[in-house]
């Protein structure tokens, strides 16, 4: 008993030492300044995550590879580092409330997370599968490789930042990769919280709005707790990364010559590298992070530039009127010294905005590229029109869908609550001119402009850029909606006050409704996992431990198969699992063969078009198991084309394994 409390310990130190003793090192010495413990942990948090990415990158490049041994001397390192900066600051720990209800926080959102994937024996869903080969291909090499030898033929140019991490916690816990993916995945699913909470403060300043928008996130919200159904671990890593990117940009575009705190450059370190995390975590929050920038180099143009010229045109014409009235040239060196002090402060503002975006872009670039190598035929930008204006239109299907990822009820409140809230807020700046919020930040503009752009790629018309489509927009569109009604809330609260004259009115109302709201959430999200996606249960992953300690290790397995995506196959029930979880190969590997070569693509296709139509084991069966030089056979009992029913009469088949439901045969030579 207490060895397996000691060992349930572990596994949480270690997932804290994974998530957050790089970042606690980065911070030690060059900490925040002017900020909450809420703020600093994101922050931690997000730099474990990209310096974690970043090490793994370069095992790639330089080869070297990290034996066990070699990975806990660097997080030592990284504990040094840490406590050598705190002597340096003589930093002591003193009781704070601050802290206390931050950790509370924290904890009760990890602990919601894990509670909602409970009932999971194995990570859901077929991306899952993919993430767990990837992990094992990290753990078996020391690094990342070309490819995803020994397990299948195929070059890896995938976004890697969640598979880094998650490789680092399997070995400090001593976890199988499996189990590594479904929970740190659920820690990961609870950081957004914490990631909303400091974009919340930058845009708005105020704790009160980015505290609601994180509740919102993870008790309320349907999305990211989605996520965990689907096994969408990758993208997680890369909107967490995203968030505290927009965070630093926001604050240096916000930033004023003679504000006190840290200097400029510290923000644009923190920029850099997280720009260069969200480019290897996930693609997609990379093009919404680009966007994000380029909408904000336009404020600032609009801020610094557009003035600048304005006073260059002025400048220009008086000196023309004063040319032609004495009819002598303006001195120009006046010129000059009337510039040197905007030019100044143009170079302030841009130049660390400029450094901490283009020098990430630039450490991952050469992974980019290698991607862009590999994957530049599946991108493309194409405009869909309605057919009313001579376009090809969308199919009522495909816009029920975004309708049903948009949802269910709940979450379709939430969104009318932010589109209310952007209403207010476009309403204030571009028909107004001003912001009559005091507590509103320089960057809302920046954002609100964002959160439109994004809302409007949701639609089933418009620009596409494939491979992303616009039902990947409306799972990520939860980002810009908490924090959007987060902010109506609090803005709602404070006219409350305001006309009942009691400050205490406005919170308390503001309380109550944060508090139906999570009661709400916590009811419609307590069952989130979708049954459909379940590929292997308890039954499962007992049939897998099996065949772990029971068959040879050169075992090939035909299991059932069904299509997926364009020409792609996959499995149906825990078969699909042997691979990632036994290293025994399988007639249908992990989607992730779809990266091989043309010849090897085409030979898995053909073998699982021919298994998704067996019923029997006649001529076609017989040939598929020669073909594909398969020894065994894992069915379950309802579940694909094949049943152990049309199994009955085959001689050569021996039952080697029944148990709840679960059939493996062995096929005799």
């Amino acid at each position: 008993m207490v060895e397996l409390i000691l060992r349930d310990v572990w596994i949480c130190v270690a997932m804290g030492i994974a998530l957050l003793l790089p970042g606690a090192a980065w911070l030690a010495w060059l900490p925040l300044r002017k900020r909450d413990f809420a703020q600093s942990l994101a922050t931690a948090f997000g730099i474990s995550l990209a310096v974690t990415a970043l090490g793994v990158l370069a095992t790639f490049y330089t080869r070297v590879y990290f034996s066990g041994i070699g990975l806990v001397v660097i997080y030592v390192i990284f504990a040094l580092a840490a406590l050598a900066g705190w002597l340096r600051r003589r930093w002591v720990w003193r009781f704070s409330w601050e802290w206390c209800i931050t950790i509370l926080l924290v904890g009760s959102a990890i602990a919601w997370r894990w509670y909602q994937a409970s009932s999971l024996a194995l990570p859901a869903w077929v991306d899952s599968l993919q993430h767990v080969l990837i992990v094992q291909a990290i753990l078996h090499r020391g690094g990342l490789s070309g490819d995803l030898t020994p397990y299948l033929p195929v070059p890896i140019y995938y976004h890697f930042g969640f598979h880094s991490v998650a490789a680092a916690y399997a070995f400090l816990a001593k976890l199988p990769a499996d189990q590594a993916v479904l929970w740190i995945g659920q820690v990961l699913n609870a950081g957004v919280g914490l990631a909303v909470y400091r974009l919340g403060w930058a845009i708005w300043r105020d704790v009160r709005r980015g505290l609601a928008a994180a509740l919102l996130v993870t008790f309320f919200s349907t999305m990211p707790a989605y996520y965990v159904t689907w096994g969408r671990y990758t993208l997680l890593v890369g909107l967490i990364l995203m968030a505290l990117a927009m965070a630093e940009v926001v604050e240096l575009i916000q930033r004023e010559d003679d504000e006190p705190g840290e200097p400029a450059w510290q923000a644009a370190a923190r920029l850099g590298l997280f720009t260069a995390g969200v480019l290897l975590s996930h693609y997609l929050a990379a093009i919404l992070l680009a966007l994000f920038m380029v909408l904000a180099g336009l404020y600032l143009a609009w801020r610094d530039l557009y003035p600048f010229l304005l006073l260059q045109m002025k400048r220009s014409r008086t000196a023309r009127t004063t040319a032609s009235s004495n009819d002598i040239e303006p001195p120009v060196e006046s010129t000059h010294i009337a510039e040197g002090p905007h030019r100044l402060k143009l170079w302030k503002g841009w130049l660390p905005l400029l450094a901490g975006s283009f020098g990430g872009a630039l450490v991952a670039a050469p992974w980019i590229i290698r991607m862009l190598h590999y994957s530049a035929s599946t991108i493309s930008l194409d405009m869909t029109l309605p057919v009313g204006l001579g376009g090809t239109g969308f199919s009522t299907d495909y816009a029920n869908y975004l309708w049903y990822l948009a949802g269910p009820d709940h979450n379709h409140w939430l969104q009318l609550f932010s589109g209310l809230s952007l209403l207010y807020i476009l309403i204030n700046r571009l028909v107004k001119g001003k912001n009559r919020l005091a507590l509103a930040s320089l960057g809302e503009g920046v954002f609100a402009v964002w959160s439109v752009l994004a809302a409007l790629v949701c639609l089933p018309v418009g620009l596409n850029l494939a491979p992303f489509h616009p039902h990947h927009m409306v799972m990520v569109i939860f980002f810009p909606v908490v924090l959007l009604a987060g902010h109506l809330l609090v803005s709602a609260g404070d006219a409350l006050a305001r006309t009942a004259r009691r400050a205490w009115v406005g919170q308390l109302g503001m309380a109550l409704a944060m508090t139906l709201l999570c009661i709400w959430g916590i009811r419609e999200t307590r069952g989130i996992i979708n049954s459909v996606t379940i590929l292997a249960d308890q039954s499962d992953k007992q049939a897998l431990d099996w065949i772990n300690a029971n068959l040879p290790e050169q075992a090939r397995f035909f299991v059932n198969a069904t299509p997926w995506q364009g020409s792609v196959y996959r499995g149906v029930d825990g078969g699909y699992w042997i691979l990632p979880y036994t290293g025994r190969q399988t007639l249908i590997p992990p989607i992730s063969y779809a990266w091989g070569n043309h010849d090897y693509t085409h030979q898995i296709n053909a073998w699982a078009t021919k298994a998704s139509q067996l019923k029997t084991c006649d001529a076609d069966f017989w040939q598929l198991m020669a073909d594909a030089n398969l020894s065994y056979v894992y069915l379950k009992e309802g579940i694909g084309a094949l049943q152990p029913d049309g199994l009955k009469n085959c001689s050569r088949l021996a039952v080697v394994y029944r148990e709840q439901g679960i059939w493996i045969y062995q096929v005799a030579p």
